[in-house]
């Protein structure tokens, strides 16, 4: 995203208007970091501590920094401000959309995780839900179903009709778990589509990072 901003954006006219653009990119940059020092701490934790390997060597480097510090840190400091900053840049990102006159729940990604249950069968099925196509369509940007690690681009009649066969392949023996991304707005809608045709009901995505000591 970076690589984007500084490719398509910085130095130009829209960055000139619309200067809080520069905020978006210091929130990505600050939240890419963050992650990079978990990354280092976790590769840490997970290969030179004696948590999973015993030999003397990782005992001994397992002296240098406290397993339960280094768990902290990656809660309290890492996990919790990339949330913070990331929540930070869409708010900035929803002023500069209004700014330009444009709905940003129509660019703002969202994810819902949606349940489908097994005793609606027959009521998920190509005919009724082919329409998702033409909810999906009408927004610019693309949003995916995601279904056994496979990826369904919504808009697609295609891809549809194959995913559609193999939801319906395990719903025939239980309830069936798929995630939807996109757009909010168009995300919203489908859920609710997905509500009235199939019984589907949301799973909510429970982050519990957050340290009441930190100010959002």
């Amino acid at each position: 995203m970076e690589s984007l901003y500084d490719t398509y954006l910085k130095n130009t006219e829209v960055e000139k208007n619309f200067q809080d653009l520069r905020k978006i990119r210091s929130y990505m940059a600050i939240t890419l970091h963050l992650l990079e020092i978990g990354k280092a701490l976790v590769h840490f934790y997970e290969r030179h501590s004696d948590k999973v390997s015993k030999y003397s060597t990782a005992v001994q480097i397992s002296y240098l920094v406290n397993k339960q510090k280094i768990k902290e840190t990656i809660r309290e400091l890492v996990l919790a401000y990339a949330i913070v900053f990331l929540l930070k840049g869409k708010d900035v990102s929803m002023k500069i959309f209004s700014k330009m006159g444009r709905d940003a729940d129509e660019f703002i990604y969202s994810t819902k995780m949606m349940i489908i249950p097994s005793h609606r069968l027959e009521d998920f099925h190509l005919r009724p839900i082919m329409p998702v196509t033409q909810i999906a369509a009408k927004y610019d940007i693309d949003t995916h179903l995601y279904y056994n690690r496979n990826k369904y681009n919504l808009k697609s009649p295609i891809e549809m009709a194959i995913a559609v066969p193999d939801i319906r392949d395990v719903l025939a023996k239980e309830n069936v778990e798929i995630m939807l991304q996109g757009p909010r707005k168009s995300v919203s809608e489908l859920c609710e589509f997905l509500k009235e045709k199939c019984g589907a009901y949301e799973r909510a995505i429970v982050c519990n990072l957050i340290s009441s000591k930190i100010k959002i």
